[in-house]
């Protein structure tokens, strides 16, 4: 780095450090005004200075730079720390769609869903299946979830049930990778329930423009995919990625950057939940 040219070999991305709104001009205008409102209401806060994010999510890292990055070609992602806070089960995974199927001429069938609450991280496949038998009693007494020591769920109903219980859309997460009748008044999953929130995380940085790297999504945007730990663990701790390959880079578009914008993506290509926890990158250029 020389004059006015800034030019990092290694430059350590926290978000920690990142703006919540568009830019830190949004979050000094927040912090100004929640020390207004605490003003007004006779409460005084310690450090008028301290910034307010609100709204803030902390997978989407947003950095103004201090000096313009110049100009890099290659970028490498070296290592990436990620928080063990992702729930099991997020909003497009949650919900098990189930239909009763009346097994009598007095009874008429119905649809009824099992929502997994996603603030929680399962680690044994009872936890899963206690959640939705509980889910499932509240339909009906006679209905029953179990797992086996494989992680298949089975879901259940009772020979004095008028219902049986089937399955009727596709969910993997549950194990349940397509739809499934009832067979003998029981449906079992084909697959074991995935507790692991995302088998990978990927990084995406759109500022680079199109990279060397592409997935066969069609993504041209990401830079690295980091594995995610084999071990189910609960809340706490870390993932930690160290990169092996320290020679070679992504090829970049040459061009300067002002302000750059990371996002954490799961095995779906979304945006992570990290519960307002936040993670670190270690990066390399080249020039």
């Amino acid at each position: 780095m020389s004059g006015a040219t800034f030019q990092p070999t290694t430059f350590i991305v926290r978000s920690l450090d990142s703006a919540a709104w568009e830019s830190e001009i949004r979050d000094a205008a927040w912090t100004l005004s929640w020390n207004n409102y605490l003003s007004s209401i006779g409460a005084t806060q310690a450090d008028q200075a301290a910034i307010h994010k609100y709204g803030r999510t902390t997978s989407k890292i947003h950095l103004d730079l201090k000096q313009p990055l110049h100009r890099p070609r290659g970028v490498r992602l070296n290592k990436c720390i990620v928080p063990h806070q992702m729930p099991t089960f997020k909003e497009s995974n949650k919900t098990l769609k189930i239909f009763a199927q009346s097994l009598s001429a007095g009874s008429s069938s119905y649809y009824f869903d099992v929502n997994m609450p996603t603030n929680v991280r399962y680690v044994t496949f009872n936890e899963v299946a206690a959640e939705i038998d509980t889910q499932l009693k509240g339909s009906s007494s006679l209905y029953s979830c179990v797992a086996t020591s494989a992680g298949r769920i089975t879901i259940s109903s009772t020979s004095a049930s008028p219902y049986q219980l089937v399955v009727i859309e596709p969910n993997a997460k549950f194990g349940f990778d397509y739809g499934m009748v009832a067979v003998l008044r029981s449906t079992t999953s084909p697959s074991p329930v995935v507790l692991q929130p995302t088998r990978a995380f990927f990084v995406r940085c759109r500022a680079f423009g199109v990279t060397s790297a592409h997935t066969s999504n069609n993504a041209t945007d990401i830079l690295a995919m980091v594995p995610y730990e084999e071990k189910v663990v609960g809340f706490g701790g870390s993932s930690v990625f160290v990169n092996p390959n320290t020679q070679s880079y992504l090829n970049i578009t040459q061009t300067t950057h002002t302000a750059l914008d990371f996002e954490l993506l799961d095995d779906d290509m979304e945006t992570v939940n990290l519960r307002r926890h936040d993670w670190s990158m270690e990066l390399s250029f080249a020039y």
